[in-house]
């Protein structure tokens, strides 16, 4: 069983379609009629959760009544509350405190049609690269300190032997991984070749010449984001022959805030296992080899971009620190979206990297503060002392709320800064200036965008 929508999207139609066909529980799906908050509740929530992150993953669908595994139409739903407690308060804290190593979850709660009292939920668990995860609820034997796994319909213990299987499946997990981002250049930050690979070494540097004049080479100092789920799946985001994929990334030239176009759209053409977007450089001295940007998706979910922003001014290359960070939101934007559209419900690590910024400064430095280039001379200037770097977040899900997306952003921003020799955030501006520090997205050379 699959829903054809991200979790966040299914509606009571789709939950009433499943009953009224009789869509059977399964190794992916469980039905559970009612919770009353009892002790008995917490420690089946529980197992059933843990069951499918440590198999394939699965849904549990609450406010829906099973006799002999089957559900029964029209679903019943559940109450609201808990005593004082929203129902889907009361879930979300189960299976924090309940699941040793946490299991990150994606929830639904769906008015019931007939009934505003009354609702259902859907909690989805993904299969898990942190398996096997236990359940630590005290006070029963059956359930505490004890592994599950899913078999049919039912959640079982897991056996020894499977137990250790599941150590082995989370470690080829996390070395897939390592193994992508190590194939795209991200192996570690000591390589000199560190986030050198066949699309960003088209990138451009702009470098003044002695004369005044400007030369365009390859670029050297780069600026790169990624993106990559905790588990890779081969072919889950549908890019290899499926019209509708392209139609949707040709859709996404609209604007992701803060500011400015995102995808770049000169170039869109497939390439193996993936989809790749970039522009051409436009200068006259650039050949046809040289890239502005670009925009690489993987099938498996892993994303990958750079854009040409450092440049050489007096024989000191300089990364522009508010387009780093506002080109960083929107990335983390467009990811939310991808992800939640070709439903990848793992958490992912969404990073920054600079490479080759050793002795770099930064400019386009928000309001209230001087730009490195305004003076010369003695001047204290801090500059970096990495030869690459990275910095990023792991966002939970793609439910990940836009609070918490701006609040990852500012520390991203305060990361690059402090490379860089700064205590502060300069991209969001002097508090003495700008109360409240809003991005000063005004100081973006659009050139780049």
């Amino acid at each position: 069983m699959t829903f054809t929508k991200p979790v966040t999207s299914l509606t009571y139609p789709d939950i009433e379609g499943l009953t009224s066909s009789g869509e059977a529980e399964s190794v992916v799906l469980d039905y559970k009629a009612t919770i009353a908050g009892s002790d008995r509740d917490k420690a089946e929530l529980a197992k059933d959760v843990s069951a499918f992150a440590n198999s394939e993953g699965g849904f549990i669908i609450v406010g829906v009544e099973e006799s002999r595994g089957k559900p029964v139409h029209p679903p019943a739903g559940v109450d609201r509350m808990l005593g004082q407690q929203k129902v889907e308060e009361w879930i979300d804290q189960v299976i924090a405190s309940n699941i040793s190593p946490r299991v990150p979850i994606t929830m639904r709660v769906i008015d019931h049609a007939d009934d505003p009292n009354r609702c259902l939920v859907v909690v989805y668990a993904a299969v898990s690269p942190r398996a096997p995860h236990m359940v630590t609820a005290e006070g029963d034997n059956r359930y505490y300190r004890r592994y599950f796994k899913r078999q049919q319909y039912q959640s079982l213990p897991a056996e020894e032997y499977e137990v250790r299987e599941l150590f082995h499946r989370s470690s080829r997990m996390r070395d897939e991984v390592e193994a992508l981002m190590a194939s795209r250049g991200f192996a570690h930050l000591s390589y000199a070749e560190y986030g050198a690979n066949e699309f960003s070494r088209r990138l451009t540097l702009d470098r003044q010449e002695s004369d005044g004049n400007w030369k365009v080479s390859k670029g050297e100092s780069l600026v790169l984001f990624t993106s990559c789920p905790e588990v890779l799946t081969p072919r889950q985001v549908p890019v290899v022959g499926n019209d509708e994929f392209w139609a949707w990334m040709d859709s996404s030239l609209r604007l992701y805030p803060p500011v400015g176009r995102f995808i770049p759209h000169e170039t869109a053409r497939p390439v193996s296992h993936g989809g790749l977007f970039f522009t051409r450089h436009s200068g006259r001295d650039a050949d046809a080899a040289f890239w502005n940007q670009y925009l690489y998706l993987h099938d498996t979910g892993y994303v990958e971009m750079g854009f040409s922003g450092a440049i050489v001014l007096n024989g000191v290359t300089a990364f522009p620190l508010t387009t780093i960070v506002a080109r960083y939101w929107q990335f983390v934007r467009f990811t939310r979206d991808l992800y939640k559209r070709y439903s990848i419900l793992w958490p992912a690590q969404v990073s920054v990297h600079l490479r080759q910024c050793m002795d770099a400064v930064l400019y386009q430095l928000g309001k209230g503060w001087r730009e490195p280039f305004d003076s010369f001379g003695s001047e204290y200037r801090p500059r970096c002392m990495d030869n690459n770097m990275f910095t990023g977040v792991t966002f939970p899900n793609p439910d990940t709320p836009e609070e918490m997306i701006e609040d990852s952003v500012r520390q991203v921003a305060t990361d690059i800064d402090y490379a860089f020799g700064h205590r502060g955030s300069r991209a969001f501006g002097n508090p003495k200036s700008d109360p409240e520090q809003s991005l000063q997205v005004g100081l973006v050379d659009r050139s780049y965008w």
